[in-house]
């Protein structure tokens, strides 16, 4: 459980720093030193899980490479969503409405209870974006693309997130 939780942690300081990337787009961040620890504890993990398959129940070794690879898997939205970031040239109002929402879930617990209100949350942040009238210049246009491009990026990983608690509700609470 000691791994998980600073698995979980290491996940949300990359997503901390996307957020703050957000709304200071051209200053210096954390990001490529955290994804680098991220990316570290992964593989250190799924090799222990490796080296240890055979002194552990088949299915725990099962369980936990399963939730590597959801692991694997937001770090890759995460990638994707500092390409994303790293792409605005300037921060429009919507982009402190966002990096205020990564921020929230970066800040909350990995818990299943939690991931329905962040959808339903996401949900209403996209249709607010859709309501709100459109760009007046090209460079707006684009940065809001962009966001909304980090939004969709954004729903992936909590439907990912939401995936991982309920794989480890089914396999501990059975």
């Amino acid at each position: 459980m000691k791994v998980k939780k600073k698995l979980q942690e290491e996940v949300s300081t990359v997503l901390i720093d996307i957020a703050d990337l957000i709304v200071n787009p051209k200053n210096e961040n954390r990001y490529n030193k955290d994804l680098h620890t991220l990316n570290l504890l992964i593989d250190s993990n799924i090799s222990e899980a490796y080296d240890n398959i055979n002194n552990s129940l088949l299915s725990d070794t099962r369980f936990f490479l399963d939730h590597m690879d959801i692991i694997k898997s937001q770090r890759d939205i995460l990638e994707n969503l500092y390409s994303h970031v790293s792409q605005l040239s300037c921060a429009p109002p919507q982009a402190h409405i966002l990096s205020a929402f990564i921020h929230k879930i970066g800040h909350t617990a990995f818990e299943a209870e939690t991931v329905n209100p962040l959808l339903e949350e996401l949900n209403r942040l996209m249709l607010s974006m859709k309501n709100q009238p459109l760009p007046i210049n090209r460079m707006e246009f684009e940065n809001r693309a962009i966001l909304f491009l980090c939004l969709t990026e954004l729903k992936q990983f909590l439907i990912n997130r939401k995936y991982a608690q309920m794989l480890r509700d089914n396999n501990f609470y059975k």
